[in-house]
């Protein structure tokens, strides 16, 4: 009768450590590689910023809000059209990477204005369409575009007029990514690449397509 009892407790014993390893290693698999932020360079997740509602004006003359964000893959600018170099140069490395991502249909490319006295939608308009006439420009009021810029921390600052009246405006040169859930998950700094841009964001999409 005792020898039975043995039996049994011992086959008990070992069926819970059978349970214990497979739970022990269900857990081991959960919190491993897969669910840890791979190391990308400017990757924020999982101190993603979720971006509250904004309200700016398109090259269209369409109000664009944060619900414009959701559903696609966002990667904006904050620039000028009279910027003299790094606009150009920035606009370029994005209209190539545009044209390497398979899927359009899931990824916008924006460009926000910081001199929107000068940048008129017609201004924004006539300027994106040199590079590719998909591309959306942002604009409108002053007060408009701060209620994005001041969300994303933007600084940008006016020089003093030329004797033409022109003038300059510093400003960021990075590329800021918006998720589908209008999240900012990455920042790209300068000097931009092309091919870095395209690797980190398409790391950046298989991730968390498989961990949000």
């Amino acid at each position: 009768m005792i020898k039975k009892r043995t039996l049994k407790s011992l086959v008990l014993f070992t069926g819970l450590l059978i349970i214990g390893a497979v739970i022990g290693l269900f857990m081991l698999r959960f919190y491993s590689a897969p669910h840890q932020p791979p190391e990308i360079n400017g990757f924020l997740w999982p101190n993603s910023k979720a971006i509250m509602d904004f309200t700016t004006i398109d090259q269209n003359g369409n109000s664009f809000n944060v619900d414009d964000l959701y559903g696609k893959w966002s990667l904006i600018f904050f620039g000028y059209t009279h910027c003299p170099d790094v606009c150009p140069i920035s606009l370029t490395v994005l209209e190539q990477f545009y044209n390497r991502v398979a899927n359009k249909d899931v990824i916008q490319i924006i460009f926000v204005t910081v001199d929107p006295d000068r940048d008129t939608p017609a201004r924004l308009k006539e300027y994106l369409e040199f590079f590719d006439p998909g591309f959306v420009g942002l604009g409108g009021t002053i007060d408009q575009i701060t209620s994005l810029t001041d969300q994303i921390g933007i600084a940008y600052l006016y020089q003093l007029p030329q004797s033409d009246g022109n003038y300059l405006v510093d400003h960021t040169s990075s590329i800021f990514l918006f998720d589908q859930q209008a999240q900012l998950v990455s920042i790209f700094s300068a000097p931009h690449s092309v091919d870095e841009i395209y690797s980190r964001f398409s790391d950046i999409q298989n991730f968390l397509s498989t961990n949000k």
